[in-house]
């Protein structure tokens, strides 16, 4: 893949407890705030005229063609209508609805392998900082992991941006657009399964399997219940608490 937009990240807090004294502009994400975490209409124009077509406009300039393009966009309730209002030089277009599972990018392997990788990547982290004499127990580890970290260890998921990869999110909107589509593959989640299965054992985790990591790996495509809802809106409270106190 030749170029990609730098990703925008939401979440529940715009100063959360784990980002203290760190700088969201050296972040490799956009990052945003909603008490919710989803994406709205605001956010969305937000994105487009302060993030996406600044970033078109500079790939435009770099490779000296046209500054002119056209952005497909997933279906979603939080984006706006007028999106071609948006921008006069990007136009974009949102994919039809109710299409999720069938041609939408995110939905064809995108998620669940880029959470293969990221959890592979936490485990072997784990097995390196806590292996060893006068290493912090699991339980230290995990609570100086911040949220920097996690967005800074973004970006070494090469596999996501192979060509491969890519060609496979799109071959099933635009296969005139794709090269090599027999190549093309996204989800390579069955070898990184069986990996992190390995991995869990080496970190003396009990009952991590694969089924229970693919279970986890696909966890996306279901409802919240209630009581988890509950947690995430109880978290949020606290850690806006704990913001506060520290401003």
């Amino acid at each position: 893949c030749k170029w990609l937009f730098q990703n925008q990240t939401i979440y529940q807090s715009e100063n959360p407890k784990a980002m203290k004294g760190c700088s969201k502009n050296q972040l490799p994400v956009h990052w945003r705030a909603n008490k919710k975490a989803w994406m709205t209409a605001s956010l969305f124009q937000n994105w487009v005229s302060t993030c996406a077509t600044p970033e078109i406009k500079a790939y435009c300039n770099k490779e000296n063609i046209n500054f002119k393009a056209l952005a497909l966009v997933d279906n979603a309730p939080g984006h706006p209508v007028y999106v071609d209002e948006l921008s006069e030089n990007v136009k974009y277009k949102f994919l039809p609805p109710n299409t999720t599972s069938a041609i939408q990018p995110t939905d064809q392997g995108v998620i669940s392998t880029f959470k293969s990788y990221y959890l592979r990547r936490a485990l072997k982290l784990l097995l390196s900082e806590t292996a060893g004499q006068d290493k912090p127990t699991m339980l230290k580890f995990w609570d100086k992991v911040q949220h920097y970290k996690s967005h800074k260890n973004y970006f070494r998921f090469v596999e996501i941006r192979k060509p491969s990869c890519m060609n496979g999110i799109w071959c099933k909107i635009g296969s005139g657009c794709v090269h090599r589509i027999r190549a093309a593959k996204v989800d390579g989640t069955p070898a990184v399964r069986h990996e992190i299965s390995n991995l869990a054992r080496e970190s003396n985790f009990e009952g991590m399997e694969e089924n229970g990591i693919n279970e986890l790996l696909t966890s996306y495509k279901q409802e919240l219940s209630n009581e988890e809802l509950l947690q995430l809106e109880l978290q949020f409270e606290n850690e806006e608490d704990d913001s506060g106190r520290s401003i």
